[in-house]
């Protein structure tokens, strides 16, 4: 701990709080983040659940949601950009969202949905900063960015 830096009073001693905290430790700094993040993900594929109790799993199942959640903003934020430079193209794709059913393998209707949110956040930082710090999750983020778009700011 550095000097100064002063910890919540209470500490959760879940080993999912433990876990995250050693995989922060543990990035290296300059390396790939998605290769790094992939590395931590396999890290708790390979945890041994049948030893923790109901109430820390329960704790870690929300932490989990809410990291997907910071993910999926992630994802909008790269896709994005990706659609502006139409990265899509140089793979042959003439959609982003013929690219996304492809090579991210997602159906018709989660591609729409990723492509339309990552457009219309552009225009809500607001919402856009609550999802990518997981105070809202995806869905939140979608349904406040269909309902500006439908009704108008």
């Amino acid at each position: 701990m550095t000097a100064g830096r002063r910890w919540p009073l209470a500490v959760p001693s879940e080993p999912m709080f433990w876990y995250t905290f050693q995989c922060m430790l543990a990035m290296q700094p300059g390396a790939d983040p998605v290769a790094q993040l992939a590395q931590c993900v396999d890290e708790l594929a390979a945890e041994d659940l049948r030893s923790t109790p109901d109430a820390a799993l329960g704790e870690s199942l929300v932490e989990l949601r809410r990291q997907v959640d910071r993910l999926e903003a992630e994802f909008g934020r790269r896709l994005r950009r990706f659609d502006r430079t139409r990265g899509f193209v140089s793979d042959g794709a003439a959609t982003l969202v013929s690219w996304l059913r492809s090579l991210c393998r997602l159906s018709p209707s989660a591609a729409h949905q990723r492509v339309e949110l990552a457009r219309g956040l552009e225009e809500l930082p607001a919402v856009e900063a609550a999802w990518r710090s997981g105070e809202i999750g995806f869905g939140h983020a979608a349904i406040l960015a269909r309902s500006v778009a439908e009704v108008g700011a």
